[in-house]
């Protein structure tokens, strides 16, 4: 018989093999087993090999355990896998737990390699499932099962599977209403599958959630939640007309096709008022089944109502129009419409045509009931739902989500900080022109439409992050979010690496915000419009200004905003040429700390003499010094780099690395400005793995201005 592990034996190898490899950072293990536990799930060490008297005793253990860790082995046959997640549930209801990961991953059980650099230990035997076991029963207490899963006190969850291509897809129970998570703040999902109503509901539960990130999650979608609503014929050639939002209601026409199942679906757009109304009452929730479903006839209802003028004044005529009428189904349908959309009852075939007075009294005060029921209970569910969307950060990280435009993802209301990375959002339904097949341009259209109104519906957001994402046209998601009415007017930083950002559309944003604080870009169409928005807004507030691999950056822009931002704390752009720094106007970024650009010298000159009379040798080395004394000024810089030569220059200039320098780092060049640079850290002058020889003098004299400081 295989001798026992101890428990201290057990963590020890625990941690040792998590810090070995690296594996999603679990700093959270300690030796301490009566405030962490680590629940290894191997093939023949899984929950389904636990007795049910096990599973009862870990739950009824810790009043101690407050951080648990389960690990899931990905390769586990189906049946024990559903076991597994019975199991588990069960242990969720932990009383004293703050913290809780679910991490799957995949070994290779043969032991002839290791798959996705995860390997098993093997010291890990079967022996430690006994072990833990004795360690549970010394500390137990009656052994009872839950009847329902609640997270009473967890603080953070992390959901994560090893390797990408494994998605860990949780089953509907863990998200069901049984979930009470009155303390959680943090959630991570991490190559997940979840069920997207489901999730809704279960981030509804969590009143103190803080903060939100999700990477390379899947967000599936029932066919009830796709919710049908008459539209007038030929709207589809309104989508267009989504470039006005905020002045129109928009109708986007499904055709029904029946070789491809395609449903009859119109997507209806409100302006600001009537959107943020029918946002207030989808957000209402009952505790009561029957103000649930109440609320969500509602809502249902509240999306055919046209919020325009004209829309109206129709309705009115039809109105009038059918008092005058018989007993014709043209009038019970117009009075069916109108009593829809103004009243919540549930006498859906009431029709006022065939109702006598007594009916129509009993009607209007059913409809005063409702009216007020319906106040008291949104009055009731706003304070709670708005703490619980008020989520500070959130990160979608390569999502695929479709995206009801009447019903955006409500935890996403009011972030501060949001990045959207390799997302792709596309309403419920396909875009399908009238009577043909889908188009290209509208599917684009359709996901600008979505990724754009899901960012102008967080009217909180102080910080956008938007990366590429290849089926995206950024060009129009920017369009679309410069567009009346400007709800973003909080947004004061901006990061876009895309390069299918026009700068046009760019430099509209830009200009649109009020205040800049930080503006990154990287791989785009940027150029002379949005440098010149940037000055325009963000001269006196911008602190943080990178712009990486954007051709549209000349010298000039780049001098230009050293020359206007006193405020600037961190600079990054891609190079300006020596020859182009004015020698009439001084650099106000006095309070720099970070300076990272290639400096150019163009050599690309005639070998005989300038029109002046000077050699190009000595105008170079003049122009050297203006370069190190402009430097010179920035006393407060702790990082400076001024790459010198090599294959980012060459790829900068694109003429080759013969044909480029960066500044001497030579004393007769210049170097002794940069004496005043008393809190410098970090000097770069080189590429990596590019050998610069300095002189004697030069290594001198910055060994006795900076000993403390890192060059190369």
């Amino acid at each position: 018989m295989q001798q026992a592990v101890d428990i201290p034996e057990i963590v020890e190898m625990i941690n040792h093999y998590l810090t070995k490899e690296e594996f999603l950072n679990c700093t959270s293990l300690t030796k301490d087993m009566r405030t962490t536990l680590s629940y290894v799930l191997y093939k023949n060490l899984s929950i389904a090999n636990a007795s049910d008297e096990f599973v009862a005793r870990l739950k009824n253990y810790p009043a101690h355990i407050q951080k648990l860790t389960l690990f899931l082995d990905a390769s586990l046959p189906q049946g024990e896998y559903d076991e597994c997640h019975r199991r588990m549930l069960s242990i969720l209801s932990l009383r004293g737990l703050t913290a809780l990961r679910v991490f799957r991953f995949k070994i290779n059980h043969s032991g002839s390699g290791v798959e996705h650099e995860v390997a098993r230990p093997k010291e890990l035997s079967e022996s430690v499932l006994p072990a833990l076991e004795r360690l549970i029963a010394e500390h137990s207490r009656a052994p009872t099962l839950p009847a329902t899963l609640t997270l009473p006190t967890i603080q953070t969850l992390n959901l994560l599977s090893l390797p990408d291509s494994i998605l860990l897809s949780l089953p509907t129970s863990f998200w069901s209403t049984s979930l009470a998570c009155a303390s959680l703040r943090t959630i991570e999902l991490t190559n997940v599958v979840v069920e997207e109503a489901q999730y809704v509901l279960f981030l509804h539960l969590c009143s103190k959630l803080h903060s939100i990130s999700l990477t390379n999650v899947t967000l599936t979608m029932t066919q009830e939640d796709v919710e049908g609503v008459e539209d007038d014929p030929g709207d589809a050639a309104k989508m267009e007309d989504i470039l006005q939002y905020g002045r129109h209601d928009v109708a986007a026409k499904v055709v029904d096709d029946p070789t491809k199942g395609v449903a009859e679906v119109a997507i209806h757009l409100g302006d600001a008022e009537s959107s943020d109304r029918i946002r207030k009452r989808a957000l209402t929730i009952s505790s009561t089944q029957e103000q649930t479903a109440t609320i969500g006839r509602t809502r249902k209802r509240a999306l055919t109502v046209d919020s325009t003028q004209e829309h109206a004044a129709r309705i009115e005529r039809d109105r009038k129009h059918a008092r005058t009428e018989d007993d014709s189904e043209e009038t019970a349908e117009i009075e069916h419409s109108k009593d829809a959309a103004e009243m919540e009852d549930d006498s859906e075939g009431f029709t006022g045509s065939h109702a006598d007075s007594k009916g129509k009294a009993r009607v209007e005060d059913d409809r005063r009931d409702a009216e007020n029921n319906y106040s008291e209970g949104s009055a009731r569910a706003r304070d709670d739902l708005d703490e619980a969307t008020r989520t500070e950060s959130a990160a979608m990280d390569a999502v695929e989500v479709q995206v009801d435009l009447t019903r955006p993802p409500r935890v996403l209301h009011s972030p501060k900080h949001l990045s959207l990375s390799e997302v792709f959002m596309m309403p419920h339904a396909n875009i399908v022109s009238q009577g043909g097949p889908p188009h290209a341009h509208r599917a684009a259209l359709g996901h600008s439409v979505s990724k754009a109104l899901f960012v102008r519906r967080c009217p909180s957001l102080e910080s956008l992050t938007c990366r590429n994402n290849d089926k995206s046209d950024d060009t129009q998601f920017f369009a679309l979010l410069a567009q009346d009415p400007w709800t973003l007017t909080r947004l004061e930083s901006l990061t876009i690496e895309s390069d299918r950002s026009e700068d046009e559309q760019v430099a509209k944003v830009l200009q649109r915000m009020r205040r800049i604080t930080s503006f990154k870009a990287s791989a785009t169409l940027i150029g002379r419009l949005s440098i010149q928005a940037l000055l325009v807004r963000g001269c006196d507030s911008i602190e943080v200004l990178r712009l990486r691999n954007c051709e549209g950056v000349t010298s000039e822009m780049t001098l230009n905003l050293l020359e206007w931002c006193p405020n600037l704390r961190v600079f990054s752009a891609d190079r300006f040429k020596v020859q182009d720094i004015p020698l009439d106007r001084e650099w106000l970024c006095r309070n720099l700390r970070e300076f990272d650009v290639f400096i150019e010298r163009d050599i690309h000159q005639d070998t005989d003499r300038d029109q002046e009379g000077d050699s190009l040798e000595t105008q170079d080395r003049i122009m050297q010094r203006v370069a190190y004394s402009r430097l010179g000024t920035l006393t407060k810089l702790r990082r400076l780099s001024i790459i010198t030569k090599g294959s980012r220059a060459s790829e900068l200039t694109g003429i080759g690395a013969a044909a480029t320098r960066g500044l001497d780092v030579r004393l007769d060049a210049g170097l002794e400005h940069l004496t005043g640079l008393s809190e410098l850290c970090e000097f770069v002058y080189a590429n990596e793995g590019e050998t610069v020889t300095l002189g004697s003098d030069e290594l001198k004299w910055m060994a006795e201005r900076w000993p403390w400081m890192k060059t190369g």
